[in-house]
């Protein structure tokens, strides 16, 4: 169950270099103009001009969670519904160069709040899922931090991260979770015997760890939520379904 805390403990590689490690992982290439001409004009510029939707320097996979799976903060949890950090670069680039306040409608893991953030502008940001909220909440708490302090976090995690095999062995399964679970699957099974007693520990282990640090346990709880998943017996192909035999 190491895994389960592997993003967190990358945290010192992530946190210090997050603009620029942004900027670069994805090189900026135009995007082929060669299209059929009956495109879909999407914008009127202030001129009364009309402005293709081409004429934005976007990538298709620009829109896709792909780079975000290797950038810093945006890798802490597999959002497949998300773009990446480029796609909000260009955007705001190309349509909103002067906001100094940003809303975000529709938050998703923080993406956009994350990378408007790195540049110095404020977004608020909604989101329907509590889960998603809680992961995007955290990446911001981290990124709000000064340098000294993603560093002795980053040192705390690695600490943790080390010892922590040990640890979760002597925390008890969460009983109160157990029943929830079983009330809401009822006989549904998604996780064979050894990984839910491994998770039922989690939860323990994690509410333990955030009465003793708050920013500390909400890494964990993000770090957990990401393992979920691969650690259970489904598969995320599209929708979320179980495993084939072969997989």
């Amino acid at each position: 169950m190491n895994s389960l805390v592997g993003p967190a403990s990358m945290l010192d590689d992530q946190v210090t270099g997050e603009q620029s490690a942004s900027h670069s992982m994805v090189a900026h290439k135009k995007v082929t103009r060669g299209r059929s001409s009956s495109q879909l004009t999407l914008f009127t510029s202030a001129r009364g001009g009309l402005r293709n939707g081409f004429d934005i320097d976007i990538e298709p996979l620009d829109a896709t969670f792909r780079d975000s799976g290797q950038a810093p903060l945006h890798s802490w949890f597999p959002y497949l519904e998300g773009y990446s950090p480029r796609f909000v670069e260009r955007v705001r680039h190309e349509y909103l160069r002067d906001a100094k306040r940003i809303i975000e409608p529709f938050g998703g893991s923080g993406t956009t709040p994350i990378v408007l953030g790195q540049a110095g502008i404020e977004c608020a940001f909604s989101e329907a899922n509590p889960a998603m909220v809680r992961v995007a909440q955290t990446k911001l708490a981290v990124l709000k931090l000064t340098p000294s302090e993603r560093l002795s976090l980053a040192r705390d995690m690695i600490s943790l991260a080390k010892d922590f095999p040990h640890q979760l062995k002597s925390h008890f399964p969460d009983e109160g979770l157990l029943a929830t679970y079983s009330a809401t699957f009822g006989t549904s099974i998604f996780f064979n015997a050894p990984a839910l007693d491994a998770v039922l520990r989690l939860r323990t282990f994690n509410d333990w760890l955030s009465a003793k640090d708050t920013l500390l346990g909400e890494c964990f709880t993000v770090a957990v939520l990401s393992s979920l998943i691969p650690s259970s017996l489904l598969k995320r192909a599209g929708d979320l379904r179980y495993r084939t035999p072969k997989e």
